[in-house]
């Protein structure tokens, strides 16, 4: 092998490594490679009260995705969402991202919102993994656009 052609080699080995790690490091490999996905199933579960606090907890607390699917200023944090606009999702404010943000409706409305899917189809959100995810990735993309929009 020539001089010149080690040299390509190592230039080409150097820019695949570079080009690993900006991925890893910037918007990861999911947009590459797809979202994880489950085999949907027909498992039901039962409806008890505990079941249903736990899921106004995770709507509502800690996944914080009442804040997000409900049409409301962003920028009044303290301020309560309207009744009628919780859960109804929003094209989300967020300025300098490509493409649009949209937090779908997920109101118990059969025809516009998520009353229509099965209890295999809300287990499979798995709020401790995707959901976690979502938002940080959402935060972390968001963080830069707030930046820019605040500096306006």
């Amino acid at each position: 092998m020539t001089k010149l052609g080690k040299v390509l080699l190592w230039a080409a080995i150097t820019l695949v490594v570079l080009l690993v790690v900006a991925i890893s490091l910037t918007t990861g490999w999911r947009p590459i490679i797809g979202p994880r996905t489950r085999t949907l199933t027909a498992r039901k579960f039962e409806s008890t009260p505990q079941r249903l606090e736990r899921g106004r907890y995770l709507a509502n607390g800690t996944s914080g995705c009442i804040y997000c699917h409900s049409e409301h200023d962003l920028l009044k944090r303290d301020e309560p969402i309207p009744a009628s606009q919780r859960g109804a999702g929003q094209v989300l404010p967020y300025l300098g991202l490509p493409g649009r943000i949209v937090a779908s409706n997920i109101t118990p409305d059969p025809q516009t919102g998520a009353g229509s899917w099965t209890d295999d189809q809300f287990a499979s959100i798995d709020p401790p993994d995707n959901v976690r995810e979502h938002v940080e990735r959402l935060e972390s993309a968001t963080s830069h656009s707030a930046a820019a929009t605040e500096k306006e």
